[in-house]
């Protein structure tokens, strides 16, 4: 069975002597030597590095180490990130954000709420993807918990396959992987930038509103080759004002 090439990209300032290593299915993810496996610093707080990995799931963490304390470990917020890798993909590039501890969000995805008041209670769409193989394709991965029964979340953006920013036109993700709504389009050879947002739509797939802020971009640069797959891990819906769902307090 061949092996994909996994590269994993994620933006955090560290400070002075802190270094990112990657935590997987045992404690760390570690080299065949037994020693952490850290991320390459890149530039302007980018972080990568990369992996062969068999056809299946990956989970894994990011975490920091200090150069002084290299026991000492500084997990990320949340559950395990959870990676598949289908068996005709070549190569997955992720494009990762850092879940810090103290974000005043981190509680809805306690399982006091994943599993209580924000579970859902309604099908709301199976996650399909596109075949890689003949085609290099973008998957859109949204963690948004802060979603009221039968309404969902969409992306649309200035590509055909995102509707060129026709809202009627934009595709209906799924969260199958509840919190994470998710995915995928083909990419065209031609393309280079994607500029997108995510919205809210009713269970009719009615509009109801657009994240704010300026649009999402992702560049395509070089990128383009059949059997790729870029993931854009994306964090939290930029709502217009402060979340509260229906008998819901956000401390």
């Amino acid at each position: 069975t061949m092996t994909t090439t996994i590269i994993l990209e994620i933006e955090y300032l560290t400070q002075p002597g802190e270094n990112l290593i990657l935590i997987g299915e045992s404690q760390r993810l570690e080299n065949k030597d037994g020693s952490p496996f850290y991320l390459n610093y890149l530039s302007a707080g980018k972080w990568t590095t990369f992996l062969q990995l068999l056809p299946g799931f990956f989970e894994y963490n990011y975490a920091i180490v200090h150069e002084n304390d290299p026991l000492t470990i500084k997990k990320e917020f949340g559950s395990r990130r959870l990676l598949k890798i289908d068996e005709d993909l070549k190569e997955l590039k992720v494009i990762d954000y850092w879940r810090p501890n103290d974000d005043d969000l981190n509680t809805l995805y306690t399982s006091f709420f994943l599993e209580g008041a924000l579970q859902p209670t309604s099908d709301r769409g199976s996650f399909i993807s596109v075949a890689c193989k003949n085609n290099s394709v973008i998957q859109f991965n949204l963690r948004c918990a802060q979603v009221e029964t039968g309404d969902k979340i969409a992306v649309y953006g200035n590509c055909e396959a995102l509707g060129n920013w026709d809202i009627a036109k934009a595709l209906i993700l799924s969260n199958e992987n509840h919190p994470t709504w998710q995915g995928e389009i083909p990419i065209s050879a031609n393309q280079t930038t994607i500029e997108y947002k995510y919205a809210l739509m009713d269970s009719e797939n009615n509009y109801i509103v657009a994240e704010k802020g300026d649009n999402r971009q992702v560049s395509l640069d070089r990128d383009w080759r059949a059997g790729s797959k870029k993931v854009l891990s994306d964090e939290n819906f930029r709502f217009e004002k402060k979340w509260q769902g229906t008998g819901v307090a956000i401390p």
